[in-house]
């Protein structure tokens, strides 16, 4: 089951989001050799903006996955969280007709999926990822 989740950052703070992975009697779903994935997009053909993993394949983040407590720990150094929405510079111009006006919040597409041992793929989270951009640099 699929769950529909907003997640908030700070542009340039150290985030972190812990969610628990339930099966539908409310147990944590052992995730002992599993594996995550998650892209951000600013759209659903768009490019990532971040791609977080428990793989050397990250770029925007890391993904830890807690085994038996079933918790998948999405975090973002402030240096990668940075890297998002770029800064507000953009506001005083025009932005390119394909992406959203700039203002202080920057709202993407995001969805998280695990991959078990097997290679059997369940998409656990998905929704908004909205970055509330920094004025301090």
């Amino acid at each position: 089951m699929t769950i529909g989740q907003t997640l908030i950052i700070n542009q340039g703070e150290t985030w972190s989001y812990v969610y628990t992975y339930l099966d539908n009697a409310g147990n944590a779903v052992d995730l002992t050799g599993y594996s995550a994935r998650m892209s951000i997009k600013d759209s659903l053909a768009g490019g990532n903006e971040a791609y977080l993993s428990t793989g050397a394949d990250a770029n925007g983040g890391t993904i830890v996955l807690g085994a038996s407590a079933g918790t998948i720990t999405l975090s973002m150094t402030a240096t990668q969280s940075s890297a998002l929405a770029g800064d507000l510079s953009s506001v005083l111009f025009t932005e390119p007709a394909n992406r959203k006006p700039a203002g202080p919040v920057v709202e993407y597409i995001y969805d998280l999926e695990i991959i078990s041992g097997s290679g059997a793929v369940t998409r656990v989270l998905e929704g908004n990822f909205v970055v509330k951009r920094q004025v301090t640099s």
